[in-house]
């Protein structure tokens, strides 16, 4: 997520899910992401940025790293990432890809792809305020999500999108997650129950937690439909 800085460093569901799965004629998907402790960065940092990782932390990240593995692939398998590539008619170009998971406090993002687990977890650097494991997927497919759009992130936003246009004159930062937010509500719109508990945490990360460009942003996908911003990111992909 460039920009971002946490401020807090911090059966229906199958059966609907498989039917839009079903709908959208999705073959199984072929890209694995594992998640692994980025510890040879957050060494760094403790030894030469004079940032103390609290070993609570560090002893929990370890104990529940299986378990955010878990939730992200459990949302995988309901079609987090199907549906994503399927909507966007564009694939990965790798076939596995690491989630650095980081006690650092650093700002998420997807290249590389790292991820702040602090907020997640009882004993970082924000104890008591701690968000789910769902947030945590939310959060990890918002970067995962920029290699699907960043095609469009660029120069060439303004010549293929007529709603970026219209909003010239918001930040850079807002422009370019239009279309991934677009891509994230319409991914969650269609995965069931499941989606509609990652809808609920997500508009709790960007009008609560995050705010600022990312909530601007989230707002103006709510305005103008998901289906426009998915429109033109389908023109791009299929020309």
């Amino acid at each position: 997520m460039s920009g971002l800085i946490f401020s807090i460093c911090s059966c229906k569901s199958r059966s609907i899910a498989s039917s839009a799965l079903a709908d959208a004629e999705i073959k199984s998907h072929s890209t694995a992401f594992f998640l692994k402790k980025e510890d040879i960065l957050d060494l760094q940092l403790s030894m030469f940025g004079g940032h103390k990782i609290p070993q609570a932390a560090i002893d929990e990240l370890d104990t529940r790293l299986s378990e955010f593995q878990d939730s992200w692939d459990n949302a995988v398998k309901q079609g987090l990432l199907d549906l994503s590539t399927n909507l966007s008619k564009r694939s990965f170009e790798r076939k596995e890809y690491i989630i650095w998971a980081s006690l650092a406090p650093l700002i998420p993002m997807g290249r590389p792809l790292i991820i702040n687990m602090n907020p997640y977890l009882r004993n970082g650097t924000k104890a008591g305020s701690t968000l789910s494991d769902l947030a945590f997927v939310s959060m990890t497919h918002h970067e995962v999500l920029h290699f699907l759009v960043e095609n469009i992130e660029g120069p060439i936003l303004f010549r293929v999108s007529s709603i970026a246009q219209k909003y010239e004159k918001e930040p850079q930062n807002v422009l370019v997650h239009l279309h991934l937010m677009a891509l994230q509500k319409a991914t969650y719109l269609k995965m069931g129950d499941i989606g509609k508990m990652l809808m609920i945490e997500t508009d709790n990360l960007y009008n609560s937690i995050i705010k600022g460009d990312y909530q601007r942003a989230w707002q103006i996908v709510e305005i103008e439909g998901y289906q426009k911003f998915l429109d033109e990111l389908t023109a791009l992909n299929l020309k």
